[in-house]
């Protein structure tokens, strides 16, 4: 895993995973953005362009269609003009019909802290962008934004946005993994682990638990969803908070999803090919969906330690 994690810094950034560098710009709206005030309250999109660069127009589109997209989802996208004046980017935002504020980086200071590299000539290599979740972390790089890559921007966007869902969105997610249960019990274990116990109409305990894994992969989403399971370790459903997606496109899963939860009547852990086939074009995603499903015997032996809350919910 740190091989692969490092042979991924090396080719989209070492700031993956990092705390981004804080700062504060004024808006063509004449109002701060300050970087740190922000985190923790939306997940965060940082795009970084010149109002002088070549193919900007394309980029301003793509940004407009983010923009009207996301602008009222739990998301902040921020746009960074570098070695713009504030007063070529008023006029730049007037011709265009640009409908959104812009950060001005007259000097290039910000994007020296990103590692964005300009040019006197090209003025910046334009479009480079940078997703950080709530946490406050660099989740996502991206160096260039096109027409043929939007998709998959838009896809990764969207993972890193579902990252941490709202309490109430994924108890929705959790009540349909295990339907029939009316009241679950939250029970909190070591390494920020939680499981969701509850009892359902056949008098069954079910045990309900959340996987959010990254994919070293840059057109592909992430690997999110809630499955259950039994006291015996057998799955009992699976169900994707995100669809798994090649360059933003989804790819139908629910064959293979089916064919893991029968496989699963064997000990885990599961592999992939020997046990059951990954989904064409999507193998580092079905690998991981493996991957979280493979620690259930961990979870359940770490619940041992919680015996008396678990017990406690048949009552």
């Amino acid at each position: 895993m740190e091989k692969a994690i490092a042979e991924k810094q090396v080719s989209i950034g070492a700031a993956l995973w990092n705390r981004p560098p804080d700062f504060t710009l004024n808006n063509t709206d004449g109002k701060p953005f300050h970087l740190y005030e922000s985190i923790g309250k939306k997940t965060i999109t940082l795009t970084f362009l010149s109002v002088r660069s070549e193919g900007v127009q394309k980029a301003i589109e793509i940004l407009k269609t983010l923009y009207s997209r996301y602008k009222r989802e739990d998301l902040d996208i921020i746009r960074i003009a570098v070695g713009d004046s504030l007063e070529d980017v008023k006029s730049f935002r007037k011709k265009y019909y640009v409908n959104y504020p812009v950060c001005v980086d007259e000097h290039g200071e910000v994007a020296k802290l990103y590692g964005v590299v300009t040019d006197p000539k090209l003025s910046i290599i334009s479009n480079k962008v940078f997703i950080i979740n709530k946490k406050g972390l660099i989740r996502y790089v991206q160096d260039q934004i096109s027409l043929d890559n939007l998709n998959a921007v838009l896809a990764k966007v969207t993972s890193y946005y579902r990252e941490e869902l709202p309490d109430n969105l994924l108890m929705d997610y959790i009540r349909t993994a295990a339907p029939g249960v009316k009241k679950f019990e939250k029970i909190m274990m070591g390494d920020e682990q939680t499981v969701y116990a509850g009892i359902a109409e056949n008098r069954e305990k079910l045990l309900v638990r959340e996987v959010f894994k990254d994919v070293f992969c840059d057109v592909c989403t992430n690997v999110h969803f809630v499955y259950s399971f039994d006291e015996k370790g057998k799955i009992k459903s699976i169900v994707l908070i995100e669809s798994v997606d090649l360059y933003g496109v989804p790819i139908a899963a629910e064959d293979f999803l089916k064919r893991v939860i029968e496989k699963t009547d064997q000990k885990l852990p599961l592999k992939l090919k020997k046990d059951v086939d990954a989904l064409t074009g999507a193998t580092q995603s079905c690998k991981l969906i493996l991957e979280g499903l493979n620690e259930t015997p961990q979870v359940l032996s770490a619940l041992k330690a919680h015996e008396t809350a678990v017990a406690g919910i048949a009552k």
